[in-house]
């Protein structure tokens, strides 16, 4: 099986249909906030068949004193 990796943006709706299919939700609740997932940053790992077999998501935060700015 040959796998491409590709940005997310082009991906957003089959990440959200891949999210919902393994973890019933595509929004991620952590101490930090609360995430839909498909609308950050990330990579997919996409087959030739253009199916969506993986994906890594993340967002950036600076510590700044006691505050975090997100930068976007």
């Amino acid at each position: 099986m040959n796998i491409r990796y590709e940005k997310m943006d082009a991906w957003q709706d089959q990440a959200r249909t891949f999210f919902k299919d393994h973890w019933q939700t595509d929004t991620m609740v952590v101490s930090s906030g609360e995430y839909r997932l498909a609308d950050l940053n990330g990579i997919v790992a996409v087959t030739e068949t253009n199916e969506v077999v993986g994906l890594v998501t993340y967002t950036v935060h600076a510590m700044h004193g006691n505050r975090v700015a997100e930068f976007r």
